[in-house]
């Protein structure tokens, strides 16, 4: 839709600056982000790649490549990670069920 691809500039934006936030700090890193983020990616590629690169819950990467719209893909990304950028605990859908393989009991 035409108003979708209006936003998209703004969109990719966001999710570039919310990245960003989750790049190692060095200077490889760095330059490895900002050679990725130079280019002119479209938009469900960097979606894509972003989701690739961070250690999201399973059913999070699960929902985003069910996705088919990459204007929606890309505001569930962004959604995720606003949400541990501020440090919420329950960021993504995190929860002690996505943790696998289970942790050993203290028997």
């Amino acid at each position: 839709p035409p108003d979708e691809a209006e936003q998209r500039p703004a969109l990719v934006q966001h999710l570039q600056e919310l990245f960003q936030h989750f790049v190692p700090e060095g200077l490889a890193a760095q330059e490895s982000f900002q050679q990725l983020m130079g280019k002119q990616l479209p938009l469900g590629i960097l979606t894509d790649t972003i989701a690739y690169a961070l250690q999201l819950p399973l059913a999070i990467k699960q929902q985003l490549l069910a996705e088919a719209n990459v204007d929606i893909r890309c505001r569930l990304l962004s959604r995720c990670l606003e949400q541990k950028v501020h440090g919420r605990s329950d960021a993504c859908g995190e929860s002690a069920a996505d943790d696998f393989p289970p942790r050993f009991s203290e028997n």
